[in-house]
Order: C-alpha cells, then structure tokens, then sequence
C-alpha cells in the first residue's frame, strides 16, 4: 500500500492506522509512504522526512517533481491553483505507485478537501 502522506494530520492519521492494522491483521501487506516534494518556494521537507524515518519507522519515497512552476504558469490571475495542481499531483502519485508497484494507494483526502479542490 502506497500511503500518500503531505505532512498534515490527515494522511498522517492514515499512515499510523494502517501500521496497527498491519501489525492486528492476519493477512500481510507492505506500506510505503511517500510524499511528493512540488518545489514550492521556502518548502523544507526535512522534518517531514525525519518523523518518517525516525518516529514511524516506515519505508518511504520522495518525489521530487517541479509542479509549482506549472501550476503558476497554468493558472489564470486570480485564480485558484487547487484543480490544477491535485490533477498534476495526482498522476505523479499514479506513476509513482506503479513505479514502486503498489497496487493500492491510501489518500488523507476527505469531502471537505473535495469541497475546497473543485
């Protein structure tokens, strides 16, 4: 299972049930974590990196992928760069999932978050 994680409490909830599930279940079943690093302006993602590594003690993936400069170019003035930027972001994940040959993909993404990207 690929676990998209963005650093917020969302995904971050996810990551950790799936790792006590992974533990109760009776069935097995990997978990990679991954976050995809858009090369925002003054974006650090070190201690993103730290809590995975030390604290959830999880396999994890960077992808780093120059969505921002897209996204900005892409999008009209005044605009939101929401629709633009989860459709990018979400084929990276895509490609991503096949590349580590995850045949599952857990999102944090609610209806609230839908409610705000469409």
């Amino acid at each position: 299972i690929m676990v998209c994680v963005s650093g917020g409490k969302d995904s971050a909830t996810i990551l950790s049930l799936l790792q006590l599930l992974q533990q109760q279940l009776p069935i097995h079943f990997d978990i990679t974590a991954v976050h995809v690093d858009q090369k925002q302006p003054n974006y650090n993602g070190t201690t993103l990196v730290k809590w995975l590594k030390d604290d959830m003690q999880v396999n994890y993936h960077i992808v780093e992928e120059d969505t921002y400069s897209i996204v900005v170019d892409k999008t009209a003035p005044n605009k939101s760069y929401c629709t633009v930027c989860s459709r990018l972001r979400r084929g990276i994940l895509y490609s991503t999932a096949m590349d580590l040959q995850c045949n599952k993909i857990a999102l944090g993404h609610h209806a609230d978050d839908c409610l705000e990207t469409t």
